[in-house]
């Protein structure tokens, strides 16, 4: 029964080890497909010559795109997580307040800690 388990769970971390391997090889790779396409694209549908003045323009403007385009998913993260914190604070701050203890009334233990 152990076996099986660690089985199911090795199989488990095998496909998550495999899907992260792909996806930061997919994510490394795409500035480059992106790039070989875009020429692509444009050498089959402009009816004008691909120069060397607009590769090294496009290839320049893909470089500078580059850092922006990768810090996406951390501001889409941070967004979130932005939006998750002022919920809450909203909620925390829209709250009843609770009545005050008075400053001289004695303070109860709790059960736990109450002599016996």
């Amino acid at each position: 029964e152990v076996r099986a388990k660690r089985a199911v769970e090795l199989s488990a971390l095998t496909r998550g080890a495999l899907f992260g391997t792909v996806s930061t090889f997919l994510w490394g790779a795409a500035p480059i497909f992106v790039t070989v396409a875009t020429f692509a694209l444009f050498a089959a549908v402009s009816p004008d010559p691909l120069t060397a003045p607009k590769a090294f323009t496009s290839l320049t403007l893909f470089t500078l795109m580059r850092f922006p385009l990768n810090s996406l998913p951390n501001q889409i993260t941070r967004v979130i997580d932005l939006s998750v914190s002022f919920r809450r604070l909203t909620k925390f701050l829209s709250a009843e307040e609770l009545a005050p203890l008075p400053l001289d009334a004695p303070l109860e233990q709790p059960p736990a800690l109450r002599p016996p």
